[in-house]
């Protein structure tokens, strides 16, 4: 099974925790980047020709793997050998060229053991880690998975084992702690009780998301956890999440998101403005704002990025309504012109005539006014 791992003990350690964010079906919102160096011979030798690598990503079993924490272990070598197996992925492109980028989709998540901790899988014999290679992406035999289980969902004790578990190195664990996650747990349209599915977006192969439609409102089931010595409260200072996207593309119920205690389910409500050319991430990030305090100590906000779309209904209701106005007021004006060519010919109703016209001008105005918001494209 294909494996693409990320270093714990590393700065780039938030990976870790970026990846638990979002539910089984969405893309990861960026490729991972290796150098060729990070990437077993074998396998690299695989990827570097174009015919093998579309058979890896377009069949299966191949373009399955893990979503791993690995230990570069300068000071705890003893941890280099572990491999912590986090999520279930699906690979949709690779991009060999200086680096190898490599586009995923997040499935299932990895169960914990009937004790409770990670499912720890050993490394003798699949890559070195005693000479200082230290390969990130690689094939692991099938039997070294054969144990895992699968959930929809983080299991229960997820957040408290990435605080303890003695199969994580030190300083992963000092790198963890402390730490807030954000994730969605749900996208609903208001008013359904069914929620979304992610899906493959149009012409944008690599990518999986929620596909959303302008003017509607979407309810955003979204958890955070921080990250905590089990037993133990975070004494942090004041923080929140900031949602990022322009105004003009996305209304939301409130741009903030406190962080107010060691965890939290919120619902938010959602709603796309316009009609977008690709898809983007609705963006929940660190706002930057923690109030300094000699006796808390600042939170890391892990970041939630989820991957939608945005369309534009080609007849939103909006635009029935207009076309029925013009429909009506262009049915209206030619009932009045009718009636006011009748009146002039009879001599009882000639008085009627102007009152005839003045109707007709109303309907043709108003008539061209909404055949205007008709004809314009919708947004």
């Amino acid at each position: 099974m294909l494996v693409l791992s990320t270093f714990g003990d590393e700065p780039y350690w938030r990976s870790c925790l970026e990846v638990l964010t979002v539910p089984p079906g969405c893309s990861f919102y960026r490729p991972f980047s290796y150098r060729l160096e990070y990437i077993s011979p074998i396998l690299l030798k695989v990827l570097e020709n174009s015919g093998n690598r579309d058979y890896m990503i377009l069949n299966q079993p191949k373009h399955l793997g893990l979503l791993a924490i690995r230990f570069r272990g300068q000071q705890e070598s003893e941890y280099c050998k572990n491999l912590i197996p986090l999520r279930r992925i699906e690979v949709t492109s690779v991009r060999v060229q200086d680096t190898v980028q490599v586009h995923f989709k997040l499935l299932e998540f990895v169960n914990l053991t009937p004790e409770g901790k990670f499912s720890l899988i050993n490394l003798d014999g699949v890559v070195k880690y005693d000479g200082g290679e230290q390969i990130l992406m690689f094939d692991l035999p099938d039997d070294r998975v054969d144990s895992l289980t699968w959930a929809a969902t983080p299991p229960a004790l997820l957040w408290d084992r990435l605080a303890d578990d003695s199969a994580l190195a030190v300083k992963a664990r000092e790198n963890f702690v402390g730490s807030a996650v954000l994730r969605l747990e749900r996208i609903t349209e208001r008013g359904q009780s069914q929620p979304l599915e992610p899906m493959s977006f149009k012409n944008e192969s690599t990518v999986n998301g929620f596909a959303l439609q302008a003017k509607k409102t979407y309810d955003l089931n979204l958890a955070y956890n921080i990250i905590t010595t089990p037993g133990t409260h975070a004494n942090h200072s004041p923080c929140s999440y900031l949602f990022s996207n322009p105004a003009e593309h996305f209304e939301v119920a409130r741009t903030t998101l406190p962080v107010t205690g060691n965890y939290r389910i919120e619902t938010l409500w959602v709603q796309p403005k316009v009609g977008l050319p690709a898809s983007v991430n609705l963006e929940w990030i660190d706002s930057e704002k923690q109030e300094k305090s000699s006796s808390a100590e600042a939170i890391e906000l892990i970041a939630l990025r989820i991957p939608v779309s945005s369309e534009a209904l080609d007849w939103p209701l909006d635009r029935i309504i207009y076309l029925i106005v013009v429909l009506c007021t262009l049915a209206g004006g030619l009932l009045f012109t009718y009636l006011a060519v009748k009146s002039t010919s009879q001599e009882e109703t000639k008085s009627l005539v102007p009152i005839y016209t003045s109707l007709t001008a109303f309907c043709a105005a108003t008539c061209v006014s909404y055949l205007k918001d008709v004809l314009k494209k919708p947004s």
